[in-house]
């Protein structure tokens, strides 16, 4: 159960980023949420906190957030595209053998 005292913004209209994310014990979890920001599900669309998400299980070494990065990058979804930024994590994500 949350605390009212928790310090992540519950709000999903909130379009502030926390200084500290908070921290997940699954690399699967923090995927998910980056998708459901990432698509507009349950939350408003937002590109900027989808990649914080996708950041954070990617340095674990999840390759579908590093493959959604790559994407984030190749297409300038919430950023300057660069396709200098892209490829890395996308090679990143096909050396684990990503599909896509």
């Amino acid at each position: 159960m949350l605390s009212a005292s928790a310090s992540w913004p519950l709000s999903a209209n909130t379009d502030t980023i926390p200084v500290k994310a908070p921290v997940t014990s699954s690399t699967q979890t923090q995927l998910e949420l980056g998708l459901l920001y990432y698509n507009g599900e349950n939350f408003p669309q937002n590109f900027v906190k989808a990649r914080t998400f996708f950041e954070l299980a990617a340095a674990q070494n999840n390759a579908e957030a590093q493959y959604m990065l790559g994407l984030i990058y190749l297409n300038g979804e919430g950023v300057t595209q660069s396709f200098s930024l892209a490829l890395p994590w996308l090679e990143q994500a096909a050396a684990q053998g990503h599909a896509y």
